[in-house]
């Protein structure tokens, strides 16, 4: 886990890279493009961890559902993002594909949450869908997701297993 400074850090070079991939990726796009990226606000992890949700400790929730209880932990700053058009930096963990590449998958804050670190918590992760069609499959490369942010639960059977989903427009990388 990085350190305070080290996170201040990789937040300042991700807010850099994410102006320079704007740029470079509106060069290429139609002004109708151009203005439909500009509606997009910078979001980071570093925003949306700012809480924790234990699920592995639930004897105080009393008479509230685990999706309920999960519910009540997200602040009111976090859940002013509901609805939202965001760009986030991200790695692609790859959860299903089409003939054309990957529809839907996990955005998550570092390539520590994958294969060979540990369990990603709850506010680490976005359930990504992809809008319009497929995208390529990119493991191990920082993208950056456009689109609608969704916070709230995701009720899987009574179990949450997100915080937060996207409907993705566009991924770049």
């Amino acid at each position: 886990m990085p350190t305070r400074p080290l996170r201040r850090l990789t937040t300042a070079f991700w807010a850099t890279c994410a102006t320079l991939i704007f740029a470079m990726t509106t060069t290429t796009l139609s002004a109708e493009e151009k203005i439909n990226l500009r509606d997009y606000a910078a979001l980071s992890f570093d925003t949306l961890a700012k809480f924790t949700i234990d699920l592995n400790n639930l004897e105080d929730i009393g008479d509230m559902t685990e999706v309920e209880y999960a519910a009540s932990k997200i602040p009111p700053e976090i859940m002013a993002l509901d609805g939202k058009k965001v760009c986030i930096p991200a790695y692609m963990l790859p959860l299903r594909f089409d003939d054309d590449g990957v529809v839907e998958f996990l955005g998550m804050a570092d390539t520590n949450s994958c294969c060979y670190g540990g369990e990603p918590k709850l506010t680490e992760i976005i359930l990504v869908t992809m809008k319009n069609g497929a995208t390529k499959s990119l493991m191990d490369s920082p993208l950056f997701l456009f689109g609608t942010l969704r916070v709230g639960p995701v009720d899987d059977d009574g179990f949450v297993t997100a915080v937060y989903t996207m409907e993705c427009d566009r991924v770049s990388w």
